[in-house]
């Protein structure tokens, strides 16, 4: 095993009691845990949050949480130490844990879903937190530790959007939709206009505030529909998904930030012959290639201008539900 100065104690976020969200997050010091085998010891430099975290705060994620766990599954930063049989890594690689810690390749299974980090398993909010080496990818070396922070759950759903689906993968030329500015729609739109090789900018902007029909607005733009629609809102977003994708087009269901509305029937996939596919992030196998093309095409991901210190935490994610933000919101790690 080798290993850099490490202390006993760290400070760790937990998530205890379930009925007032915005008093959940509490501040602890723990132990540094060791490390044996394939297991590594990473320090934590920097976390991002997803609004998936906001439902672990409230308790309204699909499972039930789980007594004082540690939150947040987004985070980078360097091997402080290593099990005796770890290979893949050494001390002072810069790394990323991927998001359920079992899912290397191909179709996740159940088996893979329960071992996702921030719940069930204990996440990354905290200086130090132990992996199993075949949990963590490398970062790419043009990233800052707060960009590749960012990457884990969005960056990797975006990719998995545009190219998870086999005989569907985005292609030059196609035209792609992504909704609003949060992780995952900047993520597609970065990746999309990489692949079609110009300069990052989205080509249309529609406000769906001022522009309440946007779906059939944003058909219109271009003939016969979209390629690819990335769907962030759900039920009162994929109607308007459904209208603006082309025939034998794909939509991306990767959240649901808005719950409201009526929920369309399988009838409106079958109408419009489009592939209407769920999103659960991606594999490892996956976080490699999209850390690959951000390198290859020198793709800078978006965070927002206000980044937050670690005992800000609370204070990120109320930033975060407010709506505030123009990209990830990152949170630093001393």
């Amino acid at each position: 095993m080798t290993h850099t100065a490490i202390p006993a104690t760290q400070r760790v976020w937990k998530l205890e009691g379930k009925d007032d969200p915005h008093t959940a997050l509490v501040l602890r010091e723990a132990p540094v845990p060791a490390v044996s085998g394939t297991q590594v010891l990473v320090k934590i430099k920097a976390l991002s949050l997803n609004f998936r975290d906001l439902m672990m705060l409230h308790n309204t994620y699909s499972w039930p949480r789980l007594t004082s766990p540690i939150p947040l599954s987004d985070g980078a930063g360097v091997v402080a130490s290593t099990g005796p049989s770890v290979s893949r890594f050494r001390v002072g690689d810069r790394v990323s844990p991927i998001f359920a810690q079992t899912h290397f390749a191909g179709l996740v299974t159940d088996a893979e879903v329960s071992t996702t980090l921030g719940g069930p398993r204990d996440g990354v909010a905290a200086q130090y937190a132990v992996f199993d080496e075949h949990g963590l990818v490398r970062i790419p070396d043009s990233l800052s530790f707060e960009e590749a922070a960012s990457i884990p759950v969005a960056g990797v759903t975006a990719w998995n959007c545009l190219y998870g689906l086999e005989g569907r993968t985005l292609k030059p030329g196609e035209w792609v939709l992504v909704q609003g500015t949060g992780g995952v729609s900047i993520f597609a739109l970065q990746l999309a206009k990489a692949a079609r090789l110009t300069s990052l900018g989205a080509d249309h902007v529609l406000n769906y505030r001022t522009t309440p029909d946007w779906g059939a607005a944003a058909r219109a733009l271009v003939p016969g529909g979209f390629a690819h629609v990335i769907d962030v809102g759900g039920a009162s977003t994929l109607p308007h998904s459904l209208v603006s994708v082309r025939r034998d087009g794909v939509i991306s269901v990767v959240g649901r930030l808005d719950g409201s509305g009526a929920e369309p029937g399988l009838s409106s996939a079958l109408v419009h012959t489009a592939i209407v596919r769920g999103i659960w992030v991606g594999s490892r196998a996956q976080f490699d290639e999209v850390n690959s093309a951000i390198e290859a095409n020198g793709i800078k991901p978006v965070i927002d201008a206000r980044v937050f210190v670690f005992d800000e935490l609370p204070a990120a994610c109320a930033y975060l539900e407010a709506q505030k933000h123009f990209g990830k919101v990152v949170v630093r790690v001393e």
